[in-house]
């Protein structure tokens, strides 16, 4: 074998340690650069997922903050709020309610207009701020305002009852 042969099985012996050390070591490092860079960014973002979980958090907390500040809750019907707005109207100003009817329901155009119903006894005075309290809560819209004078003929004594309609659309 003479310098020039070997020379040339040299080179094909060198191309050929390439291919193999391409095939085992090479391609196998590239192939973890790409997996590494596809975790990272997976990394990435779950760490902002993270945060915006934290962020979401602390978004419900100020929501449900304000709600308790306006002594709503989520799990509260529209009635069962009304009705305890109601309550702590007429403890606070010794009036008695003495209905509260489920709602009337009329369909039309689509919309669904609920009517609420609600009969308190007292002093005028005492009828006309829960009314107006009951207007200034926005609830629902007063449409109806009536007050009647009854007699209660065991006791010989008259006594006024304030009888509301508030409206107000769903679903």
């Amino acid at each position: 074998m003479n310098s020039k042969q070997r020379n040339i099985v040299l080179v094909v012996g060198f191309i050929i340690m390439l291919l193999i050390s391409y095939r085992f070591a090479i391609k196998r490092t590239l192939d973890l650069g790409v997996k590494i860079e596809k975790l990272e960014k997976d990394k990435a973002l779950l760490d902002n997922a993270e945060s915006q979980i934290q962020g979401l958090k602390l978004e419900g907390q100020y929501l449900d903050s304000i709600l308790q500040s306006n002594d709503l809750s989520i799990e509260n019907t529209f009635q069962q709020t009304l009705l305890i707005k109601v309550t702590q109207f007429v403890a606070k100003h010794k009036l008695k309610l003495i209905a509260s009817n489920e709602p009337h329901s009329f369909v039309a155009d689509g919309a669904n207009l609920l009517t609420y119903e609600v009969e308190v006894q007292g002093s005028f005075r005492n009828l006309m701020l829960f009314a107006n309290d009951m207007e200034q809560q926005r609830l629902a819209k007063l449409s109806s305002l009536q007050f009647v004078k009854k007699r209660n003929y065991r006791t010989r004594r008259d006594y006024l009852v304030c009888k509301l309609l508030l409206q107000r659309f769903s679903k």
